[in-house]
């Protein structure tokens, strides 16, 4: 029997972070959260996950240093990266660290749930076939 798909939600609102964990709860996916990058961080060292939905814009560590971070350790880890701001350079610099995907803020619920399980499903694949 497969295991849930993991996600980490990073977001300093905790409004969307509920909002998002509620909804892919409901759909099946074992999720946890974060306030902080520093958190998430903390929250990776102890958990294997399949997918990183971070915001960009959060005091301390921003999400783009977030998945600078995660790619060094990571490198396959699906991270996508949600803003509210559609002109900005971390944008751009969240793609060339190796962000999967931006999303701007609202989100597209539709859109954001087909990444989310294109992205786990070949996280999960490449997972299996490293155990083999």
């Amino acid at each position: 029997m497969s295991k849930k798909p993991r996600v980490l939600i990073v977001d300093d609102d905790t409004q969307i972070s509920l909002t998002l964990n509620d909804i892919l709860s409901l759909l099946g996916y074992e999720v946890s959260t974060a306030s902080t990058g520093g958190g998430a961080i903390e929250n990776m060292e102890k958990n294997q996950f399949d997918c990183i939905l971070s915001d960009i814009k959060m005091s301390g560590m921003n999400g783009v240093d977030l998945c600078k971070a995660i790619k060094q350790g990571h490198p396959d880890l699906p991270v996508i990266l949600m803003t509210a701001y559609t002109h900005d350079d971390l944008c751009e610099r969240g793609l060339q660290e190796g962000a999967a995907n931006i999303l701007q803020k609202p989100l597209n619920m539709d859109e954001l749930l087909k990444l989310i399980s294109t992205l786990t499903k070949r996280s999960e694949e490449r997972r299996v076939g490293k155990e083999c």
